[in-house]
């Protein structure tokens, strides 16, 4: 079996096991932020500067929302499967350039091996289903890392060509999730250097590339911020300043990164034990970068386990290493069909939990009550719920304080207690859209006056 052959199997195999039953749940979490962001871009032909109801978003750099707007643009539609797609693209994408590396640099039964063993990673098949951006930044960030490795620790044909595709997926991490999967490449970056003794100034060639892409993206982005009177959105820093704050708990749970992300790895992180004795210089060279990646991850504050799955897909080059081409013919099959049979209630289950963390349902209830088309007033639900606009089937004006049209309002927690004074007054009953301990969604809608008129201001 040639190597692009191999290639093309795991490929198809994976997005097969990832597109099943990617559509028939609705969007939750932070998907409706990436989703519905997207959406946007395509109905109103503005791609440059990201916008959630109308409202700057730059929370996250906006790859991951062109690459969804592309599928929007490429298949005509926009429904969920659609929004989804790219992650189970481009997690295919990454098995089939997992398969040829790992060919190039382990033999031919190596690389069929390690392409099944990402899709072994039972940890990332969430992400790799959902309208979210981290399956598309573990694809860059990877790619990015076994170019730098094997640009660094052995003979490379096509040298030039190599740098630039590396230095592309640098930029593309750096453009889906800023530096979120700078743990990862940085650990690539440095592990030849502590593997073979050696600074190889190479690796800096593919970073300045990446670093340009970015800063040519930031710089017209800022020019078009300025040309339109923006305020900047800032929200991605304080996140970042939010999860660099100190505290004993924080602490506790970065300690428990690396236990937690073995637990979450395997079976594929029981690699690393046999792996450790393989004397091959990229052999080494992934097992120092695994290594280093955790490091940095632990440096940088990081405590969700999920934001370090990125590091996983290092390891499936290792499984293919240390195979036999007997253990790879009896273990490839059975993997597979494990992989995918695994797949169908795992399916159901994440389907299910998207059900019940939604905004659907109240979007169905807002639809009892709003007429379709109908500008409704909100405040932090923008933020946090999107989805409920979407399938509230409404227009959103965002700023309670400052709010000039709709009769209807959507409040969340403490804005409920704002506005319960003004209740009786100048708002009806409050709609509970969404039950939550303290967290409660509501629709509130203006009293009207004798001659018809809504009655009292936006802000009570």
């Amino acid at each position: 079996m040639t190597s692009l052959r191999a290639a093309a199997i795991v490929f198809v195999v994976s997005l097969a096991a990832y597109c099943f039953m990617l559509g028939d749940a609705p969007l939750a979490g932070t998907e409706g932020h990436r989703a519905l962001t997207a959406h946007q871009m395509v109905q109103s032909g503005h791609w440059l500067l990201p916008r959630l109801y109308g409202q700057l978003y730059l929370k996250k750099p906006p790859l991951a929302y062109w690459m969804i707007a592309l599928s929007e643009t490429i298949f005509g539609r926009a429904n969920e499967w659609v929004w989804r797609f790219p992650s189970a693209f481009f997690s295919a994408v990454l098995a089939a350039a997992l398969c040829l590396f790992s060919d190039n640099w382990f033999g031919r039964p190596a690389g069929i091996v390690a392409g099944f063993a990402n899709l072994a990673l039972v940890a990332t098949w969430a992400q790799n289903r959902s309208a979210d951006i981290d399956a598309m930044n573990s694809a860059a960030a990877v790619l990015a890392a076994c170019g730098l490795i094997h640009l660094q620790a052995g003979p490379v044909k096509h040298r030039a060509l190599t740098i630039i595709l590396t230095g592309l997926a640098v930029g593309a991490a750096l453009m889906i999730k800023g530096p979120e999967g700078m743990t990862v490449i940085g650990g690539a970056i440095f592990a030849p250097w502590i593997v073979q003794r050696k600074w190889n100034w190479v690796s800096l060639v593919p970073l300045a590339i990446g670093l340009c892409c970015f800063g040519a993206y930031a710089a017209a982005a800022y020019h078009q911020i300025r040309a339109e009177h923006l305020p900047l959105d800032l929200s991605g820093f304080a996140e970042a300043e939010q999860k660099a704050t100190p505290s004993v708990s924080r602490l506790l749970w970065m300690v428990m990164l690396t236990p937690t992300l073995f637990v979450f790895a395997l079976p594929v992180s029981l690699v690393i034990p046999f792996a450790w004795n393989d004397r091959r210089p990229r052999a080494r060279c992934l097992l120092y970068c695994v290594a280093l990646a955790v490091i940095f991850a632990f440096c940088s504050g990081m405590t969700n386990p999920r934001y370090a799955y990125v590091i996983l897909p290092m390891l499936c080059p290792l499984v293919g290493a240390v195979m036999s081409e007997e253990q790879a013919r009896k273990w490839v099959p059975a993997a597979a069909a494990m992989a995918v049979a695994g797949m169908i209630p795992f399916a159901i289950f994440n389907n299910r939990q998207l059900e019940r963390k939604s905004g659907h349902d109240a979007g169905e209830i807002m639809r009892d009550y709003v007429s379709r088309g109908t500008t409704v007033v909100c405040g932090v639900t923008l933020w946090d719920q999107p989805e409920i606009f979407y399938y509230g089937h409404v227009n959103v004006e965002y700023g309670l304080e400052h709010a000039t049209g709709g009769d209807w309002l959507v409040l969340k927690g403490q804005e409920n207690n704002l506005y319960a004074g003004a209740a009786g007054r100048d708002y009806g009953k409050p709609i509970v859209l969404w039950a939550g301990p303290d967290k409660d969604i509501c629709l509130i809608r203006k009293k009207r006056s004798a001659d018809g008129n809504a009655r009292g201001s936006s802000r009570p």
